[in-house]
């Protein structure tokens, strides 16, 4: 009796840990990725890894910060957020894709940092609420400001 026992457990231990973190994620809204899809949603053309790591039909346009154009999907997999952002619009393969659970961030080397954040997150000083899902903070990690 004692071998079930040792596998119920973890078993369980582990059913409940999945549970607890889907409830997490779920728990989070992302009005701009429920929004009826639009033409503007149509994402670039990006590399084969990049779009992999995304479900392309939820894909979409959150706007621009000054002509930096960014997208939000959910992930591939199902289990969290995708934030795709072009920080230099005239070189087509620029693209940069950044996922994960909760709020997703995309810092480019010498750039602004773009936040895919849940609905109701609010822009700190300094930062620019771009959609509700999307706060941009103009300073490069020099402490720069982008105006």
């Amino acid at each position: 009796m004692r071998g079930p026992f040792r596998i119920a457990v973890p078993l369980a231990v582990a059913t409940a840990t999945a549970l607890v973190l889907t409830a997490c994620l779920s728990g989070q809204a992302y009005s701009d990725l429920n929004r009826p899809k639009t033409d503007a949603d149509a994402l670039p053309s990006l590399s084969k890894h990049a779009a992999m790591m995304l479900d392309l039909d939820s894909a979409r346009y959150l706007g621009a910060y000054r002509t930096m154009p960014v997208f939000a999907a959910r992930s591939s997999d199902g289990t969290g957020y995708c934030l795709i952002v072009n920080p230099t619009p005239d070189v087509e393969s620029g693209w940069l894709v950044g996922c994960g659970g909760g709020t997703v961030a995309v810092e480019p080397s010498r750039g602004p940092t773009f936040r895919l954040v849940p609905d109701g997150a609010e822009a700190a000083d300094g930062e620019q609420l771009i959609s509700a899902n999307l706060i941009v903070d103009p300073r490069t990690s020099e402490g720069i400001a982008i105006p």
